[in-house]
């Protein structure tokens, strides 16, 4: 899978606009549940799980640049939607 993810990082590189429209889709996101990127009061790219039953986010990682967190949010996404996660509405 590191190799899916080098390929959504090239094509995020050709159009960096894209990064701010997936930052743009996440936060339209209306689930209970599912993968989140951010950018966090240190000024880092947050990608991470968050469920509204969880007293926490899980599998958080922080990155410096945009284009890692962002390839890393989407395959997560994809990931999810193919295992039948999909997207759970509130």
């Amino acid at each position: 899978m590191i190799r899916f993810r080098r390929v959504i990082f090239a094509l995020l590189f050709c159009v960096t606009r894209n990064v701010q429209e997936w930052m743009q889709y996440c936060s339209d996101k209306r689930t209970s549940s599912g993968w989140f990127i951010r950018l966090n009061d240190e000024e880092l790219y947050e990608v991470g799980y968050f469920d509204i039953k969880a007293d926490h986010d899980t599998n958080r990682v922080q990155y410096k640049d945009a284009i890692d967190a962002c390839a890393a949010f989407i395959k997560h996404e994809i990931e999810s939607i193919r295992a039948g996660g999909g997207r759970g509405q509130i």
